[in-house]
């Protein structure tokens, strides 16, 4: 995987210096234009990844209401990429199901 990085990461750098728009610069050299977005976006995201700070560890935290009147807390999931997933009382099981399987695709 590490190989494949380094290799867009290359192909991305040489694209920026070429001077072409993305197309033209795929098509010349042979790169799958949605691959180079993909690797473009992934690796845009790791590098934002690396500059998270430490308080964005991954994990759960119990949100707490701040107007006593309010209903039940919410259940807040902290993920990789420093996203926030809060997840409020009576979330309907199956949906939480199919948005918990893609934030693990995409932390994968």
């Amino acid at each position: 995987m590490a190989a494949r990085r380094e290799g867009w990461t290359r192909i991305l750098e040489r694209a920026e210096a070429s001077g072409l728009s993305i197309r033209q610069f795929c098509a010349r050299h042979d790169v799958e234009e949605g691959q180079f977005y993909y690797w473009r976006k992934r690796l845009e995201l790791e590098a934002a990844e690396r500059q998270l700070p430490a308080s964005a560890e991954p994990g759960f935290v119990l949100v707490q209401q701040a107007h006593p009147e309010a209903e039940a807390p919410v259940l807040e999931l902290i993920v990789e990429r420093g996203w926030r997933l809060r997840i409020p009382p009576g979330v309907e099981p199956a949906a939480l199901r199919v948005v918990l399987a893609e934030l693990a695709r995409q932390q994968a």
